[in-house]
């Protein structure tokens, strides 16, 4: 596992990308790769902290609308690989898996 900093410097350097490979590029997932869900936590004394999550599957993009059902927003939906419900990510982060 890549260092907390490291880490967060990623999400940092790419805003609004939630899917990284293993050397920390974006990607843009594809139906059926499976990636490491990855929380990044931050102290009080700045100190970064990794929690490594569930292994999940990607499964797409869900439309989800707001207001007068005229906007939609696309969400990626995940299956954890040893659960069936899908679900909006909870990682900061996802880590493709090899």
């Amino acid at each position: 596992m890549q260092k907390a900093s490291d880490l967060f410097a990623a999400t940092e350097a790419h805003p609004g990308c939630q899917f990284f490979d293993r050397a920390l590029n974006p990607v843009e997932p594809r139906v059926g790769q499976r990636f490491l869900e990855v929380q990044i936590d931050v102290d009080f004394d700045g100190e970064y902290s990794v929690q490594e999550g569930e292994v999940v599957q990607y499964e797409g993009d869900e439309a989800r609308y707001f207001g007068d059902m005229t906007v939609a927003n696309y969400a990626p939906i995940v299956v954890p690989v040893f659960g069936d419900d899908a679900r909006l990510p909870d990682g900061d982060l996802l880590i493709l898996e090899a």
